[in-house]
Parts: structure tokens; C-alpha cells; sequence
């Protein structure tokens, strides 16, 4: 009852209860919100007074206006970082209940001016301004934060705090707020980098005139956003600094376009936003300019003489350092400031390289490099040991200082002119390829890697080259000609020197003095019919030339009365009359000449003799002389005819209306040859007087289908000798070929006769299917076939000789069997689906598929569906078989065929009277040809007859 009155607000309460669990919530710097839970039982008329004391400044009393039904609040206007006693008391008419109250600080302000002063790799520097309400109890809070994450929070007093234990190059963020008794301010924030830490180990490389590499170790602290910044000052001619952009992630650089032999200082700097770490530096010159053109000017046995040329870019602080190897292991070194040195005390014969490189302030630039051999001691003693026509073989004794690797050079002088040059490692050598009976001077040098000694010299003639061809040439009976080829290096300054020995009767040898430039002589005074030895030396001084000797006999007399007798084609029998000189070793010699050139000669003790393998048809000189030992006397002379040769292989092809006829050429000389034509035994051409190349004829405008007889005959001098043989030309084609009539087992082709054709020389050749048949019609039944399948048919003419014309050709299909079985399978009210059954279905077959009243449709196929169909209609449907070259079959199947109506719409019944309903329905999508209407009493079956017939309206 108490709880009731109170809450009907009928009873006085002696104690009101409080509000319970006051919380403090700072809003700004001059608000606070609080809170509280209300207490139970509390009747819905109790206000709520809120009193704020400010206890730090003993300050007055604010009280707010009394509010109904509320557990929260924010009191405003107070002051920043000050203490106060917030209260609350419930109160009724009458009552209040006792105060809950709660102490707490109002927000200090925050500090100002925030900056990041001092910054070093591991430390930060702060510093800001203090709030305009400072009190003596505010102190501030530094916080750390690296990426959002707190790494350090501190307090202090003063406006200004250094951070410490940082980590280089790594962005920060920092915050500081005012505190006072635990409640702080907002925070004031800035953001800085520590300086990264510095890379160390700069090294300096020279990659050449222009470029430097640079090389560093990146700080241990390394952060995948560090960048590099290089900067290079060219201190040697006080030039400006360049600065490379910054690179992020290396530790290595390239320097490019600088100056050759230039001293520069180099600068490399770790850079992060708005930091920069400490400066690594290093001194270095850029590489010089190699010189060129070095060249082992002047070369002795112990010294080698250096030149070369300054570069380009010569400064004068440039000098030069020379070094000498010997089998890469390093001799000599010296230095130079001018372009040219001399290298001495090296060792003869010995292979040195130079290497000669620009140097400034103790770089150095790429090395010219040259090498040469000093030079060698010389030969000594060289003699000329052998001597023929074309070579000269030199020995000499090898120098005290001789290497295994020295050669010798073996020069070859002519007229003071070097025809040769060659080495050999032994200390001989025989020249060759050298011109007989010519004065030659060798030189013989030491040599080692190119590098020769002076020359040690000798000279001499080669042997001449001695007379070619050597012949004896009769002059008479009594005399001779010697003619002989001088040698091919014939020298104006040779001599010719004859010796005449007669050996047939052991007679003295005459010697003729040497004369200059002959290469012919007459030696007369002798006996006919003997054999003398003749020999010719060339002469040059100091040297003869070998001995070219020619033994020969003096001319015998001739024979007399020459005859040629029994003469054939290939064979002549010749007599004569010996000569009045003659002795038991005389023979003759027979010379056979045709067209003046020889084709036989042959020899014979006796006065007569048979020439054989003559040619056909020739015209020949035969000449008959004495010979004693190959020396004949003059000839005696007769001309004459052997008897022409018959040809062979004759080959006549022809075509229909030409005859083309060739044969192989009748053996030996033809003058001409003719070429007969016969046919049904009459000349009809004649083609004479051919060429003897001429090995083909055409006769034209001849009867086609006939039989020719030809005869070919070659004909030389007063003789011919003729072959024959027969061929005939080719029939013409028959017509056109005309399907007149095809069945499912049969096709009849007929044609016309071939034109130009005597009835009785010809008939046909009928093909088809591998099969051949011969007809004297002009017709041909093809039997025995399979239906719907196609046939290439072809037909030639035969004529004499079984020679057929060109083929004459169709390809036709037999009918196919009509379909059977025609059936509607299937039903729609747009399409229906034909099936048929083929007796012979064959490969390639199509079936053209015609509806009343509607499109034709093409099915390869069973079952085919017909689609677009009217719905509900009547048709009739017809299937054509077709084969791939369009042959059709003679009847097509046929079926009627349906659609399928579509259904009508909903259908209303009305009753109109006790034996009368009326009825309504939507029409449906196409209408049907007919419409049907079935009535069926409920519970009963479902069909009856029909009542009414309702035709469709009109389209």
C-alpha cells in the first residue's frame, strides 16, 4: 500500500531516497557531463537539483534550475583545470532527499606551438608553449608513437622534453597534453624523422675515363625507404658539384660524364623526409686517357726503342710508366714524362711485350700494349750444295746464340727483285719453283716472331731447262730439219749446241758450234734411207741443260701404182708397187683420210692390203708410203666411195588426222634421206631430200582410223638403202554421251558416230565399274546396278590396230527406291514429325519433304520434324528420295498428316433454362479449321457425342 501512495502521490513520505552512483565526464574545458541511477519507489512528480561548488578557488555555489525526470546532465561555464563538488538531491513538495555528490577536475588546456627543435639519429628535442590557464599542479604527458603503435610515454614539468633511445631514420609521431590531477587535455601532435644513420666504407673504382663506380656500406638501421643522394665536386679545377637524384635501395652507383684524369670528391648522403644523415666522402681521380699508336720503332739485339702518342686530354701533372714482360713475368719498369723510351740490356732473339699507361696522381689508365722480338744474331757460311733446272739447295751454318725457337728466312733475288720468301727451322733449305737457266741471289736471315737478322748472301744459275720435242723433219732423201721447242724460260743469252752420230754404219759424230737463239737446223750431206742420232744441248754460263737426242732416218722412195679394189660399206682391198731402193727393213704405211682427217693408219711388209672398219656411205683417200724405222717417203694417193648404210628402228606415231614418223640414223656418212607415205595402197605423200640430221618427219591432213604403210630410206653418193614399216592414225571420239532412260538396276547411254570415219574400221569400248565392254552401237545398256549409286561411264573408239580415240565420259545415278513405310510419329500444335524406312539406303542420299500448303524442307534422315505449321490444319505430306547428283525417285511417298489444334480459352457455363446451358469460352491462340463441343454430366464419363459444330471465324 505504502508503494502505491507513494506512487499515486497520496502519502507523505518522511525520507526521500537519493540518487545513487554519480559518474564525471569532462566535455570540453568548460563542461562536464554527469550521471546518475535513479532511486526506486520515486514518485513521478520528484524534481532533481544539481548544486556545483568550485573548491579549488572556493568559489560560490552554482545551482540549476530543478528539472522533472532526468538522470543525466551537462553543466556549463566553468573554468579549465579547476576542481569542483558536483551535488545532487531529489526533491518533492516538502521534501529532499539526501545529497549524493562527487568531486572531479574540470579539462585543462592544451599546450601550444609544438615543435620537433632538436633531432639526431637516436633523439628528439621538444618543445611547446604552456596553456593560457597554467597552474601551478598542471604537469604534461609525452607520448611516442611509431606507425600508431606507443613506444614511450612520460611526464614532465617543464615545456620542453628530449627523447631518447629512438631508433635512426625512423618517422615519429609525438603528442603532449596537460595534466592535471589526472585529467589531461587534448593532445597537441607533430611528427618527425630521426636522422638516419650515415653509410660507411665509401670506396672509389674507376670503370674508366668518364665513370666511377661507388661503394658503400648502407647503416645497419637500413629501412626500405632510405634513399641515396650522391654529390660529386671536381676539387682539381674547382668545378660545380653535381648531384645525383635520390635512389632508394642501393648501395652502389655509377658516376658518368666526368672529365678523364680529373680529381673529384665524392659525397654520399642517407636522405628521409626532411632529414639527411651524416656526409661520407672520398677523394679519387677519374682514369686518363690511354695513349696510342705504340710502336717498337727501332729494334736491336739488346734495346727496342718505344713511341707512341699523348692522348687527348693530356694534362701537364700526366707521366708515363713503361713495362716490360718477358713469358708475362714482369722485368722492367720505369717512368717517363716524354712520349718515347728506350728499352736496353734485353737479350737477342727474345720476345718482349711494352705496356705503356697514362698515369695521374697514381691512377692509371688502360695499358697500350705492343710486342716484338730483338733481334737475332745471323747465319754464316751459306753455299749453294745442289743445282738443277728449277731449284737450288742451300746449307749454312747456325749463329753461337741459337733458340729453340728461331726459323730462317730464305730470300730469293732476281734481277735484285724478291720473287720468294719462305722458313724452314733446319739449316738447309732447297728453292723451288724456280725458272731454269736464270741467275739467281739468296739471302739467308735469322728469324724469331718476325724479327730477322741481317742477311747472309750467295748467288748462282739454275740449270737451263733443256730443248722439248726434239723432231726430225726430212728434207729430202738426203737431209734433215731438226725443230725443236726451246725451253718455256728461253733466255735471249742462250746457246744451242748439235751433235749428228751416224748409227747405222758406226760413222763419226759431227758437233756444230753453239749458236744463240735458234730453235731450228738443217744437217745435209747424208745417206737415204739411214739412221743418224741427233742430239741438243742448251748452254748458259757455267751450266749445260740435259742432252734432248732424237734418233731418225733419212726419207726412202716412194712406192707406185696405187689401186683401190672390192669395195663394200666398210672394207677396201689396196695394192702398189715397191720402189727401186728397197731394203730388207722397209715396210709401208697406210693412211686412211676422210675429209682430211686421218682416221686409220697402219703398217705392212707386203704390196697390198684390206682396209676395214670403214664407214657407210663415205667418201675416203687412202695414201700408201715406204717407212723405214717411222720415216716414210712421199705418199702415194687414191680416192673412193664405200657403199651407204640402211637405218633402223623406225617408229611411227600418230594422232587422228597426223602421222608422225622417226628413226634412228643409218650408220656412217648420209647424204639425205626420203620418207614414203602410203595408204589403202596409193602414195599419198612423199617427203625427199631431208637433211642427214633430220631423224623426224610429220605428215598432216591425213584420214583418221586408217592404216599407213611408210618407208624411210638414206641415200648417199650414187647408192640408197630403204626399211619400211606400217601404223595407223587414231580414231575420232564418239558424241556427246545421252542418258536416255535410268531404272533402280540400270542406266542406257547412247552416243553418236565419230566424224570422218569409214563404217566398218571402227567399233566401241564401253567402261564402267572396272568392267569393259566392246559394242558396234551407237548404244549400251549398263545392267545389273545398285539403286541410287552414281557410275562414271566411259566410251572410246576403236579402230585399226585396236587404237582408241580420246575417252568420251559421263557420271549418272541409277533411281533410288521410293521410301516406304511413310508415318506421322509425332504431333504439335505447330509441327509434326515424319518416319519412313529405305529398302536401299546408300551414302550421300537426302530426302526432299514437301507439306500442302507450306514450304519444302530438305531431311537427311528419319525421323525428320516439320516445324511453322498452321495449328489444327489437315495436310498432305509428301517424301522425295533424291540422290547426290539430284536423280530422284519416279514416287515419292505420300500420307496425310495433322497439327495439333490449340486449346481453347477458360469456358463459362450460364444456365438458361432447366434443360438449356449456355456456354462461353476464350478463343484460342490460332484457330482450328473445326471446332467440337463435348457435354458430359457430372459423375458420368467423359465423352458423348457431339452436339455442335462450330467453324473458326474468318481470318
Amino acid at each position: 500500500n505504502a508503494q502505491a501512495d507513494v506512487a499515486n502521490g497520496t502519502c507523505n513520505i518522511a525520507n526521500v531516497p537519493g540518487v545513487l552512483n554519480i559518474t564525471f565526464a569532462n566535455v570540453n574545458t568548460t563542461a562536464v557531463h554527469l550521471s546518475w541511477l535513479l532511486p526506486d519507489f520515486l514518485p513521478p512528480y520528484s524534481k532533481y537539483e544539481i548544486r556545483t561548488t568550485n573548491y579549488t578557488m572556493s568559489g560560490a555555489t552554482l545551482v540549476e534550475p530543478l528539472q522533472f525526470n532526468i538522470n543525466t546532465s551537462i553543466v556549463t561555464g566553468l573554468l579549465p583545470g579547476t576542481g569542483y563538488c558536483f551535488n545532487v538531491t531529489v526533491v518533492v513538495p516538502g521534501r529532499e532527499s539526501a545529497v549524493e555528490h562527487k568531486l572531479g577536475y574540470t579539462m585543462p588546456e592544451a599546450v601550444t606551438s609544438l615543435t620537433a627543435a632538436d633531432v639526431t639519429t637516436t633523439a628528439v628535442s621538444l618543445t611547446w608553449l604552456r596553456p593560457g590557464d597554467h597552474k601551478p599542479e598542471y604537469f604534461y604527458r609525452v607520448t611516442v608513437l611509431e606507425n600508431v603503435t606507443q613506444k614511450q610515454q612520460l611526464n614532465t614539468t617543464t615545456e620542453n622534453y628530449t627523447i631518447t633511445s629512438l631508433i635512426p631514420g625512423v618517422n615519429y609521431t609525438f603528442q603532449v597534453s596537460t595534466v592535471v590531477h589526472g585529467v589531461k587535455s587534448t593532445e597537441e601532435t607533430t611528427s618527425s624523422y630521426t636522422v638516419p644513420g650515415a653509410v660507411t666504407n665509401l670506396t672509389f673504382a674507376n670503370v674508366n675515363t668518364t665513370a666511377v663506380r661507388l661503394s658503400w656500406f648502407n647503416p645497419e638501421d637500413q629501412q626500405p625507404y632510405y634513399e641515396y643522394k650522391i654529390q660529386t665536386t671536381n676539387y682539381t679545377m674547382s668545378g660545380a658539384t653535381l648531384v645525383e637524384p635520390p635512389q632508394l635501395n642501393i648501395n652502389t652507383s655509377i658516376v658518368t660524364g666526368l672529365l678523364p684524369g680529373t680529381g673529384y670528391c665524392f659525397n654520399v648522403t642517407v636522405v628521409v623526409p626532411g632529414r639527411e644523415s651524416a656526409v661520407e666522402h672520398k677523394l679519387g681521380y677519374t682514369m686518363p686517357k690511354a695513349v696510342t699508336s705504340l710502336t717498337a720503332a727501332d729494334v736491336t739485339t739488346t734495346a727496342v726503342s718505344l713511341t707512341w702518342l699523348r692522348q687527348g686530354d693530356y694534362k701537364t701533372g700526366y707521366s708515363y710508366q713503361v713495362t716490360v714482360l718477358k713469358n708475362d713475368t714482369q722485368i722492367q719498369q720505369l717512368n717517363t714524362t716524354t712520349e718515347n723510351y728506350t728499352v736496353t740490356s734485353l737479350i737477342p732473339g727474345v720476345d718482349y711485350t711494352f705496356q705503356v699507361s697514362t698515369v695521374v696522381q697514381g691512377v692509371h689508365s688502360t695499358e697500350e700494349t705492343t710486342s716484338s722480338y730483338t733481334v737475332p744474331k745471323a747465319v754464316t757460311d751459306l753455299k749453294v750444295a745442289d743445282v738443277t733446272t728449277t731449284a737450288v739447295s742451300l746449307t749454312w751454318l747456325r749463329q753461337g746464340d741459337y733458340k729453340t725457337g728461331y726459323s730462317y728466312q730464305v730470300t730469293v733475288l732476281k734481277n735484285d727483285t724478291q720473287i720468294q720468301q719462305l722458313n724452314t727451322t733446319t739449316e738447309n733449305y732447297t728453292v723451288t719453283s724456280l725458272i731454269p737457266g736464270v741467275k739467281y741471289t739468296f739471302q739467308v736471315s735469322t728469324v724469331v716472331q718476325g724479327v730477322k737478322s741481317t742477311e747472309e748472301t750467295t748467288s748462282s744459275y739454275t740449270v737451263p731447262g733443256a730443248v722439248t720435242d726434239l723432231t726430225v723433219a726430212i728434207v729430202n732423201t738426203t737431209a734433215v730439219n731438226l725443230i725443236w721447242q726451246n725451253p718455256d724460260d728461253q733466255q735471249p743469252y742462250y746457246g744451242y749446241k748439235i751433235q749428228t752420230t751416224n748409227y747405222t754404219m758406226s760413222g763419226a759424230t759431227l758437233v756444230e758450234p753453239p749458236q744463240l737463239n735458234i730453235n731450228t737446223s738443217i744437217v745435209t750431206g747424208l745417206q737415204p734411207g739411214t739412221g743418224y742420232c741427233f742430239n741438243v744441248t742448251v748452254v748458259v754460263p757455267g751450266r749445260e741443260s740435259a742432252v734432248e737426242h732424237k734418233l731418225g732416218y733419212t726419207m726412202p722412195k716412194a712406192v707406185t701404182n696405187l689401186t683401190a679394189a672390192d669395195v663394200n660399206t666398210t672394207a677396201v682391198r689396196l695394192t702398189w708397187r715397191r720402189q727401186d731402193d728397197h731394203k730388207p727393213d722397209y715396210s709401208y704405211r697406210v693412211t686412211v683420210l676422210e675429209k682430211d682427217n686421218k682416221i686409220q693408219q697402219l703398217n705392212t711388209t707386203t704390196e697390198s692390203y684390206t682396209v676395214t672398219g670403214l664407214t657407210p656411205g663415205v667418201i675416203y683417200t687412202s695414201q700408201v708410203a715406204t717407212d723405214v724405222q717411222g720415216v716414210k717417203s712421199t705418199e702415194e694417193s687414191i680416192t673412193f666411195y664405200t657403199n651407204p648404210g640402211t637405218v633402223s628402228y623406225i617408229v611411227a606415231v600418230g594422232t587422228t588426222t597426223n602421222m608422225s614418223v622417226t628413226w634412228k640414223a643409218a650408220s656412217g656418212q648420209v647424204d639425205y634421206y626420203s620418207v614414203q607415205l602410203t595408204g589403202d595402197g596409193q602414195m599419198d605423200q612423199l617427203q625427199s631430200h631431208l637433211s642427214n640430221t633430220t631423224l623426224q618427219v610429220l605428215f598432216e591432213k591425213l584420214n583418221p582410223g586408217t592404216l599407213y604403210h611408210i618407208r624411210v630410206c638414206a641415200i648417199s653418193g650414187p647408192g640408197s638403202e630403204c626399211l619400211a614399216t606400217d601404223n595407223a592414225t587414231f580414231p575420232n571420239p564418239p558424241g556427246p554421251l545421252t542418258v536416255e532412260s535410268q531404272t533402280t538396276d540400270s542406266i542406257n547411254v547412247s552416243w553418236s558416230s565419230p566424224t570422218d570415219e569409214k563404217p566398218g574400221q571402227y567399233n566401241f569400248s564401253v567402261s564402267y565399274l572396272n568392267r569393259t565392254k566392246s559394242t558396234e552401237n551407237s548404244w549400251f545398256l549398263l545392267e545389273d546396278l545398285k539403286s541410287g549409286t552414281l557410275y562414271n561411264i566411259t566410251v572410246v573408239t576403236v579402230g585399226p590396230l585396236g587404237l582408241q580415240s580420246e575417252m568420251v565420259s559421263t557420271s549418272n545415278s541409277t533411281r533410288p527406291y521410293p521410301v516406304s513405310n511413310l508415318t506421322q510419329t509425332g504431333i504439335a500444335p505447330s509441327s509434326l514429325v515424319l518416319t519412313w524406312s529405305q529398302r536401299e539406303n546408300q551414302s550421300g542420299y537426302f530426302y526432299l519433304v514437301h507439306v500442302s500448303n507450306s514450304s519444302d524442307d530438305k531431311a537427311s534422315e528419319s525421323p525428320h520434324n516439320i516445324s511453322g505449321l498452321v495449328s489444327g490444319g489437315n495436310y498432305t505430306c509428301t517424301v522425295t528420295t533424291q540422290t547426290g547428283d539430284g536423280t530422284q525417285t519416279l514416287y515419292p511417298g505420300t500420307t496425310p498428316c495433322y497439327t495439333q489444334p490449340h486449346a481453347v480459352g477458360a469456358i463459362n457455363a450460364n444456365t438458361q433454362n432447366t434443360t438449356a446451358i449456355g456456354l462461353s469460352w476464350g478463343k484460342p491462340r490460332q484457330p482450328p479449321l473445326l471446332g467440337v463441343i463435348l457435354a458430359s454430366p457430372l459423375g458420368q464419363g467423359a465423352r458423348c457425342t457431339p452436339t455442335d459444330m462450330v467453324p473458326p471465324p474468318p481470318p
